[in-house]
């Protein structure tokens, strides 16, 4: 078997890499409010992040309407809520291109769509290496989303286009 032997100039590169790409866990709670503020997401670690499970709950005037565990590794990066009650999840709060790009639940919490970092990037019609080259906020978006209306759709600046994710059925298409 061949030993692999390392530089002491390649182990400290090793370092350097493994800590840049570190990221600490988002906020033990976040949320996430409709425009005018009567629907809220709420985002839990599971367990203080001793592990990286996330639950959801979302609720209305105070009560709830669904709770779940999420399937993203820190929960989701970000969230949008709309004026009725649908949700928007976005990439995981890791920065790696995932099979969670977007994730859109309608107010009872059922699955509308589920859209992969490869769909969006299809979507867009923008090579994978471009999408990560002018990414500014997780692997793949420029900036933040945002509602283009409080039903939406929702718009993501991601590889110099604009993505449109409608809200009504979950579709992805490339923005105006």
């Amino acid at each position: 078997m061949a030993e692999l032997r390392l530089t002491r100039r390649a182990l400290f590169s090793l370092a350097v890499t493994a800590l840049a790409d570190q990221q600490d866990p988002p906020p033990s709670i976040r949320e996430f409010r409709s425009p005018e503020g009567d629907f809220l997401l709420t985002i839990r670690a599971a367990d203080n992040w001793k592990t990286p499970r996330a639950a959801a709950e979302f609720s209305r005037g105070g009560r709830s309407l669904w709770r779940m565990d999420l399937p993203h590794e820190y929960g989701p990066r970000t969230a949008l809520v709309s004026r009725r009650g649908v949700v928007v999840l976005f990439d995981e709060w890791i920065n790696v291109f995932s099979p969670r790009a977007v994730l859109i639940l309608d107010s009872a919490g059922r699955t509308l769509a589920q859209h992969s970092s490869e769909a969006v990037q299809t979507a867009l019609g923008v090579p994978r290496a471009r999408l990560a080259s002018l990414a500014r906020f997780g692997p793949w978006m420029t900036a933040p989303p945002v509602l283009a209306a409080p039903d939406g759709p929702a718009r993501v600046s991601a590889g110099g286009r604009v993505l449109e994710i409608r809200l009504t059925d979950g579709s992805l298409a490339p923005g105006l």
